[in-house]
């Protein structure tokens, strides 16, 4: 969960900051809008392909390989010093921002918590989910 809420704090921030980031990079307001739209396009690209790479290299690999390359990809924005270099940077970052993303989809977190468990008494944690549930 704590992916997730990185994901919706950046998303946040930089909403927030567009006039910051626009007057800082010495662009329009228009130009600096491709900061948001960069991030949602590649995390809308790599989305779709994401329950394949999760099956292929693993759920937890998926999830730990997305919040990297979203925290290196956060750390270049904030080294940016143009705006081309920003959007390239918030386009790595929307394609790690996609393990986060997922962890927010109800059940997909669990169905990760279930298969991590699977072999360490799943019965229990789904008989305490369902109770959960109910």
């Amino acid at each position: 969960m704590l992916a997730t809420f990185m994901e919706v704090l950046d998303t946040s921030v930089a909403n927030v900051s567009l006039p910051h980031i626009a007057g800082t990079l010495s662009v329009s307001s228009d130009e600096s809008t491709w900061v948001l739209t960069s991030y949602l396009v590649s995390n809308a690209v790599i989305l779709p392909a994401s329950g394949w790479l999760g099956r292929k290299f693993g759920r937890r690999r998926f999830l730990i390989t997305c919040i990297t390359i979203f925290t290196i990809a956060s750390v270049l924005c904030g080294l940016a010093d143009s705006l081309s270099f920003l959007i390239l940077a918030r386009i790595i970052q929307g394609a790690g921002g996609v393990g986060g993303l997922l962890t927010a989809i109800p059940g997909v977190g669990f169905s990760t918590l279930i298969f991590q468990l699977v072999l360490w008494r799943s019965s229990c944690v789904s008989g305490f989910w369902k109770t959960l549930r109910t």
